[in-house]
């Protein structure tokens, strides 16, 4: 008999665990943050916020946007392949890789600098404030150390 009473003990205090822990992630923590594409949750959307694009703005920010994404990835590429092959081939002379890698990171602070230009060429004169604070908020971005973002947890 004693081994049944404590069986019972046991069984309803596991229950009460189990409830404790299912209000304690119901009502109590909070839901994980959903991401929501569009306007101030990506840089271009805040973009468009902090310079008030109107349509054509808009269009021709995102072209512009959409050119520069396309050069600099191909900078990247090439930028990754100088640094394969300074590493892979030793025979190489150092100093011509290393100042194909430099003239690499200075062809992409000059296409970043006309990229802001062409920003620039499409705003009113009542924007230009925004675009101040858009350039700092975007070198901002370009300077901070890159952060790796974990993936979101897997439901159950």
């Amino acid at each position: 008999m004693n081994k049944l009473r404590f069986y019972q003990y046991s069984t309803w205090a596991l229950l009460i665990l189990n409830v404790i822990v299912l209000c304690l992630f119901l009502f109590i923590l909070p839901p994980p943050r959903q991401r929501v594409p569009g306007p101030g949750h990506s840089f271009p959307g805040r973009a468009v916020e902090l310079m008030q694009l109107d349509q054509d703005q808009q269009r021709a920010f995102q072209e512009i946007v959409r050119e520069h994404r396309n050069t600099m990835s191909a900078i990247h590429r090439r930028q990754h392949d100088l640094v394969q092959q300074y590493f892979d081939n030793p025979e190489r002379s150092d100093s011509i890789a290393l100042g194909e890698i430099t003239d690499n990171e200075a062809k992409k602070l000059e296409i970043t600098l006309e990229h802001f230009q062409k920003i620039k060429s499409i705003l009113n004169p009542g924007q230009l404030a925004g675009f101040q604070q858009f350039r700092e908020e975007a070198l901002q971005n370009i300077l901070s150390p890159q952060k790796k973002v974990s993936p979101p947890p897997k439901d159950f």
